[in-house]
This record gives structure tokens, C-alpha cells and sequence, in this order.
């Protein structure tokens, strides 16, 4: 795929999770199957293909920098909690600019340094990046069109459109000259940010059996197309790492069965919760016209 099909299909992928969230509404579990799928795609991809990557440019600097993306932007939510009600403009300015950066940033990181290729035929961290713009989508669409309205939420997805083809146009520029340890760390610290946002979308919530049943179900069927992609990928690299990766593929499936055992409700109950206060809202404001 040439950069600029990866550029118009990065932008595009902004779009999909919208749309699904609108078709969520009439099919209940497609939230469900959607997270499934992207929490196993993506940290396979990193897992797999990114972090090998990244220490092939960068060596143990690359894990140094992965640490960094995954760690710092929790300790960061952390600090900043306390404060946004008291600035809530600042923490709206402050959010748009870290829209922006984010923006920026995937643009940088879907021109991936040949040197990354190495035994893996081809550096992953673009797929990724491009995998990781669908859950993005989704929360944008979802956290500001039912406070801000359509507008505001096409906006930002417009915005970040801009960013990333900004951050995408120079980034032969910034990455030319550049030591390929320092090319390895940055991959490493995307791919660790990629990680941390893919990690804090399953909260337990404490819903009803019946509810974790169904979610349980229908986020394994999207982890399963998850691992699907997955082993696809690792049949078109082949090789000598054909093998680990491979045995990689078959933990992550385990962990994450794992987890969907303990914590599957909430992929289910977070598309009907939020279903029913969309209800509820119109319901609402029917009531508030009369």
C-alpha cells in the first residue's frame, strides 16, 4: 500500500467509528464486537510486530520509550483530574491542542522509517496507528456530539483530519537525518501511547450476569476477528519469527479470554447504557417541547 492510500485510509478509519456507534444504536452488540475487536488487533500488533520493531531500530532504548507511552499519560490523568472542573475553558483549550499533537503525531508515525522493516518485511505501526483511529473516532463522537452537537464533534474529527495530513507531509522531513535509535524510541513511544488508550477502555461496572453474558459473547466474536487479522498478517510475513508470533497469538487470544471473563459486561452494557440514555434524552426533550 503506498503512503498515500495509508494516508487517505488513516483519515477515512476517523469516520468508521461514528457511523458504527450510529448503526450500535439499532444493533446492540456491535459496541461489543467493535472493542473486541480492536483491544486484540492492536496489542497484537504492538505485541507482535511494533515493539520488535522498534528494539531492531533502537535497541533497549525502544522499551525505555515504550514505557514512557504507556505510563506517563496515566500519571498525567491523574495529576490533572482534580482540576478540570475548576478550568474548565483551560481544559478545553488544553484538549484541543492534545487533539491536535495527537493528530500531528499519527501523522508522523504512518511514515515509518525503512529501517524498521527488517526480519518483519514491513513496520506494522502504521496498521496500528490506523486500527487505533476507530475506538478515537467512536469517543470523540460519542463524549461531544450529545453535549456540543454534530458540528462540533465533526469538527474535531476535521481537525484531527488536518493534523495528521500536516504531521503525514513532514514527516520526511523530521524523521530524515534522524539516528535510527531515536526513530525506534519514538515508534515505541506511539505504539506505548496506542497501548495505554487500548488498555483504559474496559472499566467493570458491575452489571447485571445477564448483561456480562451477552457482552462476553459478542466481544469474543470481535476479539476472534481480531486474532484472525492477526495470524493473516503472520502468514504473509513468514520467516523464522513465523513461530513466536504464532505462540504469541495464541497467549494474547488467553489473556484476553481472561479478561473477558472477569470484566466482559462492560463491552456489552456500555453500548445498551448508552442506548438508553440516548433514549432517554430524547424522551426528554419530547417531554420538555410539550
Amino acid at each position: 500500500m503506498s503512503d498515500s492510500y495509508i494516508l487517505i485510509t488513516s483519515i477515512l478509519t476517523l469516520a468508521v467509528g461514528p457511523i458504527l456507534q450510529q448503526l450500535g444504536r439499532r444493533v446492540g452488540p456491535m459496541q461489543a464486537i467493535l472493542d473486541g475487536f480492536v483491544f486484540i488487533a492492536i496489542s497484537g500488533l504492538i505485541l507482535l510486530h511494533v515493539i520488535p520493531g522498534s528494539i531492531v531500530l533502537g535497541g533497549w532504548l525502544a522499551i525505555l520509550g515504550g514505557l514512557l507511552g504507556l505510563l506517563v499519560p496515566s500519571l498525567i490523568e491523574s495529576r490533572l483530574h482534580g482540576l478540570a472542573r475548576q478550568a474548565h475553558m483551560a481544559a478545553l483549550v488544553l484538549a484541543l491542542s492534545g487533539i491536535m499533537l495527537h493528530g500531528f503525531v499519527d501523522g508522523l508515525a504512518l511514515i515509518a522509517p525503512e529501517e524498521a522493516e527488517g526480519a518483519h518485511g514491513h513496520s506494522m505501526l502504521p496498521l496500528a496507528v490506523i486500527l487505533h483511529r476507530l475506538p478515537v473516532g467512536l469517543t470523540i463522537w460519542i463524549l461531544l456530539r450529545p453535549l456540543y452537537g454534530t458540528g462540533a464533534a465533526v469538527g474535531t474529527l476535521v481537525l484531527i483530519a488536518f493534523a495528521t495530513v500536516a504531521g503525514f507531509v513532514l514527516g520526511g522531513t523530521v524523521f530524515e537525518g534522524v539516528d535510527n535509535r531515536i526513530s525506534g524510541m519514538f515508534q515505541a513511544l506511539v505504539a506505548g501511547s496506542l497501548l495505554h488508550v487500548v488498555m483504559h477502555r474496559s472499566h467493570p461496572h458491575g452489571e447485571p450476569e445477564e448483561l456480562a453474558g451477552r457482552g462476553r459473547l459478542h466481544a469474543g466474536l470481535g476479539a476472534l476477528g481480531g486474532l484472525t487479522l492477526l495470524w493473516g498478517i503472520t502468514l504473509s510475513h513468514g520467516g523464522e519469527s513465523m513461530v513466536w508470533q504464532g505462540g504469541g497469538i495464541l497467549g494474547l487470544g488467553g489473556l484476553f479470554a481472561l479478561i473477558l471473563w472477569r470484566r466482559g459486561s462492560h463491552w456489552y452494557a456500555s453500548a445498551h447504557e448508552h442506548h438508553h440514555c440516548s433514549g432517554s434524552g430524547a424522551n426528554h426533550q419530547e417531554g420538555g417541547a410539550e
